[in-house]
C-alpha cells in the first residue's frame, strides 16, 4: 500500500491557501528563541506545534533546554515582519511540567497573496526519563531515545530511535513514522505508514487505511493485540519463538506463514476464524487478531 504520494498531495492541498510556492521571496524576517527550565525526575514536556520541525536530544542534566529559529521569507519586508509577529512561540513552566507551543496565530494575516516561505526549526534537550506529550501537525519530529511518550502526529513525519518504556501511546494519522524500538503500549495508525524495527513489550495495535510493519519481536512480548481495518499489517516473529494465535476476519484475510499448527478453523463467505500455534516450542505469549476489509500477515523470519 503506497500512501506517501497521497499524503503529500493532501498536505499541499490543505496548506495551499496559506502559502504560495511559485517563487522565493526577496526579504527575510527571523527571530531566535532560547530558554532553559530546571526539572526533576517524573517531569513532563508538553509540546503543541504545527508547521515546525523538532529534534529532541537526550542529555544527563535535570533540565529542559529549548532553542529554535523562525525564518519568514516574503515579497516585502512589511509582510515578512507582520507574518513573523503573528507566528506564536510560547515557552513556560508549571510545577514539574514544561510547556512549548509553536505555530501560526489564529488570524487572517496568514491568508496573504504573493510568495511566502517559512522555515521553523527547534532543538530540545531533555533527560531520557521525561514524559513527552506531543501534538504535532504539518511538521517533523525526530528523537533518539525516551522512556515513555504520548504522541499525536497528524500530516507529519516521525523518526524515533527508541521508546523504551511500556506505557507509550502513539497515534498517527496521514503521517509516516519509523520507530527503531517500541517498548510497549498502544500504536494507532490511519492513512499512513508506520514501521517498527523491534517490538519489545505488550502492545495494542490499531491500523486503518494504512500500512504497518513490525520487523521483529523480543521475548518480552507476552501479548499482542492487532485490530486491522482497510489496511495492511505485517508482523515478523523470530523462528526461535512460539505464539498462540487467535484470529477473526470479516471481508479480510489473515495469512500465517511458517511452522503453523492449526488447531481449529471455521469460515464462510464473509468471515473466517483460526486458532493455532506458530512455532514448536513453549509458548511465549498470545497474538489476537481482528481484521476487516484488509490484510494481516504473521510470518516467521
Amino acid at each position: 500500500m503506497k500512501l506517501k504520494a497521497h499524503n503529500i498531495a493532501l498536505l499541499i492541498f490543505l496548506i495551499a491557501p496559506l502559502f504560495s510556492w511559485a517563487k522565493k521571496g526577496e526579504v527575510t524576517a527571523s527571530k531566535h528563541y532560547e530558554e532553559s527550565f530546571s526539572i526533576s525526575e517524573g517531569g513532563q514536556l508538553d509540546l503543541d506545534a504545527s508547521f515546525s520541525s523538532f529534534s529532541l536530544e537526550v542529555w544527563d542534566k535535570n533540565e529542559v533546554f529549548i532553542s529554535g529559529d523562525v525564518n519568514i521569507e516574503a515579497s516585502n519586508q512589511k509582510k515578512a515582519d507582520k507574518l513573523l509577529e503573528n507566528f506564536e512561540v510560547k515557552m513556560s513552566q508549571s510545577g514539574n511540567t514544561v510547556n512549548c507551543e509553536v505555530g501560526m496565530g489564529g488570524n487572517n494575516s496568514w491568508n496573504t497573496n504573493g510568495s511566502t516561505e517559512m522555515n521553523v526549526r527547534f532543538v530540545i534537550k531533555a533527560p531520557s526519563w521525561i514524559l513527552l506529550d506531543a501534538n504535532l501537525s504539518f511538521g517533523e519530529l525526530e528523537l533518539n531515545s525516551l522512556k515513555n511518550a504520548k504522541l499525536n502526529i497528524e500530516y507529519s513525519e516521525l523518526n524515533a530511535g527508541s521508546l523504551e518504556g511500556s506505557n507509550n501511546e502513539v497515534d498517527m494519522s496521514f503521517s509516516d513514522a519509523s520507530i527503531g524500538n517500541f517498548g510497549g503500549g498502544k500504536l494507532e495508525n490511519s492513512y499512513g505508514e508506520l514501521s517498527i524495527g523491534k517490538l519489545s513489550g505488550n502492545t495494542d495495535l490499531e491500523n486503518s487505511y494504512g500500512e504497518m510493519k513490525i520487523q521483529t519481536l523480543t521475548n518480552s512480548v507476552k501479548s499482542l493485540d492487532i485490530e486491522n481495518s482497510f489496511g495492511e499489517t505485517t508482523v515478523t516473529v523470530p523462528s526461535s519463538m512460539t505464539y498462540d494465535i487467535n484470529s477473526e476476519s470479516s471481508f479480510g484475510e489473515v495469512k500465517i506463514k511458517g511452522d503453523w499448527n492449526e488447531k481449529s478453523s471455521d469460515s464462510d463467505f464473509q468471515e473466517e476464524e483460526k486458532r493455532g500455534t506458530l512455532g514448536s516450542g513453549s509458548s511465549n505469549g498470545s497474538i489476537e487478531v481482528e481484521c476487516s476489509f484488509g490484510e494481516v500477515k504473521i510470518e516467521q523470519g
